[in-house]
């Protein structure tokens, strides 16, 4: 028969071992949960950037448009081209897989100015139901205009903005 002593030198038992599992357990699923957060985040910032440069690259194709470019020269804009360019020539000649607004503002001294807008649609007031969001993105052109047998070249800003 064995010989059991009552006293407090008792034999370590299984509820010892329960708050160290429980530390090591949540000190897991914390990790692992902040592994899937910064997954997540590194795949919203991947696509963000994604979207950012689609943008910049309709900028850059508008730059050297054809239908657009006085002489086929890469950021001057023909006045009389933008007049006839409608918003379904630049949407079957890009393809864009977003929706888009196109604006050339005329910035010069000249007293006519010539300014152009082409959009898809208009920007939405509330923007978090947005998919990917929306862009902006501007750069310096100029725009060609004949007039009175003159050549006048006006300083320019070309803007896109887009949105999905």
């Amino acid at each position: 028969m064995p010989n059991f002593r009552r006293g407090r030198r008792g034999v370590a038992g299984f509820f010892e071992e329960i708050p160290a599992a429980t530390v090591a357990i949540i000190s897991l699923l914390l990790f692992f949960s902040g592994i899937l957060v910064a997954l997540s985040n590194y795949t919203n910032r991947q696509q963000s950037s994604q979207f950012a440069q689609e943008a910049q690259t309709f900028l850059e194709g508008l730059l050297g448009y054809s239908n657009l470019t006085y002489l086929g020269q890469n950021g001057i804009f023909d006045v009389y081209a933008m007049e006839a360019l409608t918003v379904n020539n630049l949407t079957y000649d890009f393809h864009p897989s977003f929706q888009y607004s196109v604006t050339v503002t005329d910035t010069s001294v000249y007293p006519l100015h010539y300014n152009q807008n082409w959009a898809t649609g208009t920007f939405p007031k509330d923007t978090s139901g947005l998919q990917h969001g929306w862009v902006s993105d501007s750069t310096p052109v100029d725009l060609w205009v004949f007039n009175f047998g003159d050549d006048e070249f006006h300083a320019a800003s070309l803007t896109v903005v887009i949105w999905s």
